[in-house]
């Protein structure tokens, strides 16, 4: 570890392993308020002259007082330039612990002055206990905060990003009445930084307010912890702030004379709500209670919350800039990297951790080194990240869970989709309720809707999609269809298609045919959805009158995405027409077009664009043309060779 140029808010002197429950739990809570903590369990060849640097530029030094701390000269040198807020009853230098002390200072060069300072630090260190000598961990906590006189919090390394929504905050703040108490939640989904702009914003505001409070992960706090901590902390501060208070009330009435800013970080649940002091009524006017989740459920409402910030992930300059500190430990990236930058940008989908995880991972690595380390992030991603984002999943209940999942494992095919169709495929999947669960997983910022469109984050897609094919295989499954046959059934002669249907099965190709040519639903069912990413080739049966079907023209948006992202192999069969018809939309088969966008401006608003796409694309994948044929048996069998010889795990045929 290097402490060259290292900041620090407080240093821990004790000379204890860090495997000691109240040294590591002490550090570990000094942490968990935003404090840059430097301690003494280092490895001994550290440099003590890099060390001694860092303590000097530390605010606040810490002593532990135990017998192995008389036993280091370093930590009674470093205790003769700083005194403590810890401290045993050792003033008179006496007991065991003066003997180990003697036994240390007899062991160095003798010098009369170094000797004196570091008796004389010691006493005046062990003189400035706490009065009651408590020694709850909440009470140290805040007395080491109230010493640090910018009481800053540490935010990043790089906190790429963070100040312009800061800014985009204070405006809210600004914006709202300045005589009552404001309230506002900032949410979003796990990992996105919820808790690194709260640290931001307090830093810049704090000075405004006579009391401040920041409140860390109160989601992982056992029991009233937290409740209890922030009313010891409030009473204190009634106690020494609240001047025109008269002490013969009941304390907490004290509150409504104080300015306070208190920021409740990672509030997850409505219980943690209200148990917590969250309203107008409790503080005193121009007062502001901040509140990060990643919840937004109908307390927020009932507390009369007076804004919900939404934290956006971060723009593709931000990623870029953010993940070139991480791995280059400089703004601006190498040239030589920027397609596999990229490629870490796409998987990393705005989330700081985890481009800041991607970026240390490949720092100081050669290309083809990044090549190997982004290929196994694909396979098994970084732990941490995934171990956060699959609690934000496991946190909703079992019906969102499911339904989320489905999306996920369906995410190729819905993205994009308007919510009233996915809510209209889900309850034609079994899901009756599926309006007020996709409410939920919305709320639980598992998902987002753009324009009504559904999206979701990469990540939270492949973790999803693994989730549900974990716990689908649990259940009894059928295998994968080799091939979907998709056509229009009304028109394409059913001699033909049964024909090519019996012929693929018995050439040992598994096969899906829809008999009942989807009437049953305005959109495809969550289970043909699954059926067609499933399958590993898509017969398309481009008939003069196939554009006539909106099932017909859905199914080959589905099928051409799952082809644009190399999960299918794709065989256009142009019966009757030309390529160029399909391509173009033109002819007969443009005509059936037109008329369909005519017949259901309703049904199939906003869906024309996308048809067009998808019609393009199949039209120039070089497939079978079927045009006065006399021998349809010879066409069937050239169908047949054409997918027995496809190969079926390398490659995809495109246009």
């Amino acid at each position: 570890m290097s402490y060259q140029n290292q900041e620090y808010n407080a240093y821990i002197s004790s000379g204890l392993s860090f495997r000691d429950p109240f040294f590591s739990g002490l550090y570990h809570a000094l942490k968990s308020v935003g404090l840059h903590v430097l301690a003494d369990h280092t490895d001994p060849k550290t440099n003590k002259l890099l060390l001694s640097g860092a303590i000097e530029r530390c605010r606040v030094s810490i002593i532990v007082f135990t017998i192995a701390y008389a036993g280091s000269t370093f930590t009674c040198k470093n205790s003769s330039k700083y005194w403590s807020v810890i401290g045993g009853k050792i003033r008179s230098l006496s007991g065991y612990f003066g003997v180990i002390l003697s036994r240390t200072l007899q062991g160095i060069p003798r010098d009369e002055n170094r000797m004196l300072s570091y008796e004389t630090a010691l006493r005046q260190a062990a003189s400035i206990l706490p009065r009651n000598n408590r020694r709850v961990m909440s009470h140290i906590i805040g007395h080491v905060t109230s010493l640090i006189d910018s009481t800053k919090l540490f935010i990043a390394k790089h906190p790429v990003g963070v100040d312009s929504r800061v800014q985009d905050l204070i405006q809210l703040l600004n914006n709202q009445k300045a005589d009552g108490v404001l309230i506002i939640a900032i949410w979003g989904m796990a990992v996105i930084g919820k808790t690194t702009i709260a640290k931001a914003l307090y830093n810049q505001i704090s000075h405004n307010f006579e009391v401040r409070k920041f409140v860390p992960d109160i989601q992982d706090r056992e029991g009233d912890y937290p409740r209890g901590e922030l009313l010891s902390f409030l009473g204190d501060q009634v106690k020494t702030k609240a001047h025109n208070f008269d002490s013969r009330n009941i304390w907490w009435e004290g509150l409504r004379c104080l300015k306070v800013l208190l920021i409740l970080d990672n509030v997850r649940s409505e219980r943690e709500l209200e148990v917590l002091p969250v309203t107008h009524e409790v503080f005193g006017p121009g007062s502001i209670i901040i509140i990060t989740t990643r919840t937004k459920h109908d307390r927020l409402q009932e507390t009369r919350v007076n804004h919900i910030y939404r934290v956006k992930e971060m723009d593709y300059n931000e990623c870029v800039e953010l993940f070139s500190w991480s791995a280059f430990n400089k703004a601006t990236p190498e040239r030589s990297f920027s397609g596999l930058i990229n490629y870490a940008i796409e998987y990393s989908d705005g989330l700081p951790l985890a481009l800041v995880a991607v970026g240390s991972a490949v720092s100081e690595k050669s290309i083809e080194e990044w090549e190997n380390v982004l290929d196994s992030f694909k396979r098994f991603p970084f732990q941490d990240v995934w171990q956060v984002l699959k609690e934000n999943i496991d946190s909703v209940g079992s019906e969102e869970k499911e339904i989320f999942l489905e999306l996920a494992y369906l995410s190729h095919l819905l993205i994009g989709v308007d919510r009233n169709d996915i809510c209209q495929i889900l309850q034609g999947a079994g899901h009756p309720d599926a309006s007020r669960a996709i409410k939920g997983i919305e709320e639980h910022s598992l998902v987002w809707f753009d324009e009504d469109k559904l999206c979701m984050n990469r990540l939270l897609q492949g973790i999803g999609r693994e989730m549900y094919m974990k716990e689908s295989s649990i259940k009894p499954q059928q295998r994968p269809y080799d091939v979907f046959l998709s056509f229009r059934g009304k028109e394409t002669h059913s001699k033909f298609i049964s024909h090519l249907y019996a012929s693929l099965e018995n050439a040992g190709i598994y096969v899906f045919k829809d008999e009942n040519g989807l009437a049953r639903g305005e959109n495809l069912s969550i289970s043909l959805l699954k059926t067609i990413g499933e399958s590993k080739t898509s017969i398309i049966i481009l008939s003069p009158n196939y554009a006539f079907s909106r099932w017909c023209l859905q199914e080959l948006e589905d099928i051409m995405i799952c082809c644009k992202n190399k999960t299918q192999k794709v065989l256009p069969v142009f019966y009757h027409i030309d390529p160029s018809e399909v391509r173009n939309q033109t002819g007969k088969f443009g005509q059936a077009f037109d008329n369909l966008m005519k017949r259901y401006p309703d049904k199939i608003k906003g869906k024309e664009q996308s048809w067009r796409k998808a019609l393009r694309e199949v039209g120039c994948i070089a497939g079978l043309v079927i045009r006065k044929s006399k021998n349809e048996s010879e066409d069937i069998k050239n169908i047949v060779e054409q997918v027995t010889h496809m190969p079926i795990y390398e490659g995809i045929v495109h246009c």
